[in-house]
């Protein structure tokens, strides 16, 4: 109930007979109002928190109870007004993270709208918002404007705490250049014990690898201009190289995919080394995951070596 306004309760019997009654209560002990379906209250007869009830007499012949009480209605009488705060994920971040922030509404009645704004200018809408990287910059303020819809609101709108960010800048992202002096992103070595030279596009970074059981960096952990990765086993590592800012701890990576994947020996084949028109005979090696194969006029299966 809004301040200075009224408020009708309606109830609803069920197998009431035909001259029934009713009771109005507040609270379940002060009677209200007697002898009608509705019941109207002005804002002065009723506080926050009071509970209206009905309590109905039928007069059937067969009735289970003499009485029953209808559910109960809690009041809130008075105004609302609306708020908003909001809080963020970080206020210091690099240029190329990502920031996100949610807003806290209060009395934002059934249907709020949050609006996001950067600098005082729109920019997105819904309870929550994520800046992507390099949308921010140093100084950038973040507020949200709760639009209300209550009917006792004092005030349409609410706006909401400022958030102001310390955006450092991250380095630039460096090329990794191969030894042909192209960009590369990934490669393959198939010779394990061999070497391949990698150069950035700038200088001053740490090379690193994700798994130095499959392939070292010469250079990891130290800056330098160029690293040389050696193969020790087949898998899979991740060669990186990153960046830092000479003024914060903001880094900038670039990495390169390195597959190792050497290729087993192949073991002796066994058979005859020679055959007659028309007979059969059968190859055989140790070596696994190979196929057979003739450069004559030997018909072969390709798998069980059969000829």
């Amino acid at each position: 109930m809004c301040t200075g306004s009224s408020v009708t309760f309606t109830a609803t019997p069920t197998n009431p007979g035909p001259t029934p009654t009713y009771q109005w209560k507040k609270n379940g002990t002060t009677n209200i109002g007697t002898n009608s379906t509705t019941l109207t209250l002005q804002d002065n007869q009723v506080t926050t928190g009071d509970v209206i009830t009905c309590v109905l007499t039928p007069n059937n012949l067969c009735q289970t109870a003499n009485s029953i009480t209808s559910n109960g209605i809690t009041l809130i009488v008075g105004t609302l007004t609306p708020g908003v705060s909001i809080t963020s994920s970080a206020t210091t971040i690099c240029s190329n993270d990502a920031a996100s922030f949610t807003a806290n509404g209060v009395n934002g009645g059934s249907a709020p709208v949050f609006q996001w704004k950067k600098n005082g200018n729109n920019v997105a809408t819904g309870s929550s918002i994520t800046f992507p990287a390099n949308t921010l910059s140093n100084g950038d303020v973040i507020t949200c404007v709760l639009t209300a819809n209550n009917p006792c609101q004092t005030s349409a709108t609410a706006t909401s705490n400022a958030i102001a960010m310390t955006v450092n800048q991250s380095p630039a992202s460096a090329t990794i250049l191969s030894r042909f002096n192209t960009s590369t992103s990934s490669f393959t070595m198939c010779t394990l014990g061999s070497q391949e030279s990698l150069y950035p596009s700038i200088n001053n970074g740490v090379w690193s690898s994700s798994n130095p059981s499959v392939a070292t960096v010469a250079n990891g952990g130290s800056t330098t201009s160029s690293a040389n990765v050696t193969v020790v086993a087949n898998g899979i590592a991740t060669i990186t190289y990153t960046l830092q800012a000479t003024t914060s701890t903001c880094t900038t990576s670039t990495s390169v995919a390195v597959r190792v994947a050497q290729e087993p020996t192949p073991k002796a084949v066994t058979g005859v080394s020679s055959i007659c028109s028309g007979n059969s005979t059968t190859f055989s090696t140790t070596s696994t995951s190979g196929v057979f194969s003739t450069l004559g006029r030997l018909n072969i299966n390709a798998n069980t070596g059969a000829a």
